[in-house]
């Protein structure tokens, strides 16, 4: 799933968007990205990378 969600934000930068007509590839993809959503948000930049440590407390 980590190829097709690579392909989606390269061809975002082109204007384009994946369709998938397979149901069964839909769900794995949406399962997949709930599933790393902490990992793809630190991908696209949506919060800075300093504050997800391991903390001493």
């Amino acid at each position: 799933m980590h190829l097709y969600w690579r392909v989606q934000n390269d061809l975002d930068c082109l204007g384009e968007v994946i369709h998938f007509h397979d149901p069964k590839l839909t769900r794995c993809l949406r399962l997949w990205m709930r599933k790393n959503m902490a990992g793809l948000a630190m991908a696209m930049g949506l919060y800075p990378h300093e504050g997800l440590g391991v903390s001493g407390n």
